[in-house]
């Protein structure tokens, strides 16, 4: 799985038009909510697919192929070219903003009846109330506010959720219309 940059791209390891971006390591921190990857850039699909290894045994393979990531774009076959820089590592909250109502507290005091216990004259049980002042928090009104909600149900497709992260912050760079799944 990867991302395909139908784009005239040209760097140290050659000119391509079929730049290939795959996501090659994840680290998920749940204690702070934060999903971080990082990215390797190749000349095509088939330059990363040369390079994974079949078994776990065999040795690593030479990894031709692989951009840097310092390129020229050129928008248009005219054009002079634009030098880019490709992101090739990006942390992110693992949460979504949502709008939250938040109470808005004040603290009242009041005066209250409080019941004790008490004696009569005769060493009979009885109940008298006395006038105590108390102070309160007391929710007097609500606000809604933009908050980032912790969303550990990124976890269930990470890979698609880091691609399509990944294709937008890319459709910065070039049209967005021109990165296609792979």
């Amino acid at each position: 799985m990867g991302l395909q940059l139908n784009v005239d791209l040209e760097c140290i390891a050659g000119p391509t038009k079929e730049a290939y971006v795959r996501i090659d390591t994840y680290r998920v921190d749940k204690v702070s909510s934060k999903l971080k990857f990082s990215v390797t850039y190749w000349l095509s699909a088939k330059h990363a697919q040369d390079f994974n290894r079949t078994y776990l045994e065999d040795s690593l393979n030479q990894a031709r192929g692989i951009l840097s990531n310092k390129a020229v774009y050129y928008p248009t076959p005219d054009s002079d070219g634009i030098e880019v820089e490709l992101p090739t590592f990006f942390q992110l909250d693992m949460a979504n903003e949502q709008s939250v109502d938040i109470p808005i507290m004040e603290e009242q005091t009041t005066v209250e009846d409080v019941p004790y216990i008490s004696f009569d004259s005769e060493g009979n049980e009885i109940t008298k109330t006395r006038k105590v002042k108390i102070t309160k928090e007391v929710q007097v009104d609500t606000v809604a506010k933009i908050k980032k909600v912790v969303d550990n149900s990124i976890l269930g497709n990470l890979p698609k959720y880091c691609y399509t992260y990944l294709r937008d912050e890319l459709g910065k760079i070039v049209p967005i219309d021109n990165i296609i799944n792979n």
